[in-house]
């Protein structure tokens, strides 16, 4: 058998229109990583922290960090809690 010129190999998946969108996807979660990194090496000074009785001194980026995931974690909760209100209104 003669290998065809132009062709893919074979079993190997042919090329999709969609598959830029891949690619920039990636790109734009290396943009967010790239800035994530600069923002901890630019927030490295520890602070001092204090909640309830609870005191401690934390670097800054992790301080954020953690009122990041808890305010997404506090939407997220009241984005659901809508919703089942919502969807037990409509099956009345």
């Amino acid at each position: 058998m003669a290998a065809q010129s132009g062709s893919a190999a074979p079993g190997a998946a042919p090329a999709k229109r969609g598959d830029w969108k891949h690619y920039t996807k990636l790109g734009a979660i290396g943009v967010v990583v790239v800035l994530a990194l600069i923002f901890i090496f630019q927030n490295t000074q520890k602070v001092a922290v204090s909640f309830l009785w609870a005191e401690g001194e934390l670097q800054m980026w992790i301080v954020m960090l953690i009122l990041f995931v808890v305010g997404m974690l506090a939407g997220f909760l009241i984005a659901w809690r809508r919703a089942r209100r919502r969807r037990r209104e409509y099956r009345r």
